[in-house]
């Protein structure tokens, strides 16, 4: 079967899905998507920048001689990124 947007869009409407806020369309939680038949979402740049924005952060208060604080703030201790190092 071809996708439809047409279809989707009132699979979307038919459910409610479809809310309004501040002028835009709310994201769509995961559990959602899989339900209309979507099994993949792409994130784009979003992680990307999050990383960045933490990293500046530390930058910048290091930079600014305020201490060590922040690299106590949400780290992972040595075993959980064990995980991520292959």
């Amino acid at each position: 079967m071809l996708f439809s947007w047409n279809l989707a869009i009132s699979q979307f409407n038919q459910a409610g899905i479809l809310a309004k806020r501040r002028g835009r369309l709310t994201p769509l939680a995961f559990t959602v998507l899989e339900q209309i038949g979507i099994n993949r979402v792409s994130f784009g740049p979003f992680i990307f920048r999050s990383c960045l924005r933490k990293f500046a952060n530390i930058a910048d208060e290091l930079h600014g001689l305020r201490g060590y604080e922040c690299f106590g703030k949400e780290m992972m201790s040595g075993p959980d990124t064990n995980i991520f190092l292959i």
